[in-house]
């Protein structure tokens, strides 16, 4: 038997995994919590009902609650090494996110950006 693992360099982990990136990532998320890196705040209330799937065809839709209103939003999305990149195109315009990873787990999903760390689990 060939058991094939692959070495991850990730900040918070994991060492190894036999899943890769794209594999793990593949699933739908909800946030566990969402720290402001310049205050040092946490926030966790705030973004109950937040939903971030991960499809095939690199294609993601997220679910937002923000006043009491559903929005959504839908993208593609890529890595390269360990930044994740997803790219929406809201009213004719292109905005694009970069998160670097720093877990990725079967059950966790932690990125963060240059404003904020958010953590997320499996939904």
């Amino acid at each position: 038997m060939l058991i094939v693992s692959a070495c991850n360099k990730l900040e918070d982990g994991p060492l190894f995994s036999i899943y890769s990136k794209t594999k793990r990532i593949k699933r739908s998320w909800k946030i566990e919590s969402v720290q402001d890196l310049k205050t040092n705040e946490y926030h966790y209330k705030e973004y109950d009902g937040w939903i971030l799937t991960f499809e095939g065809e690199s294609k993601y839709s997220k679910k937002i609650v923000y006043n009491g209103k559903n929005v959504s939003e839908t993208g593609v999305w890529k890595f390269e090494n360990d930044i994740l990149f997803m790219i929406y195109y809201p009213n004719e315009y292109t905005i694009e996110k970069q998160y670097q990873l720093l877990r990725l787990t079967q059950k966790e999903l932690w990125v963060k950006d240059d404003i904020e760390e958010i953590h997320y689990i499996v939904y």
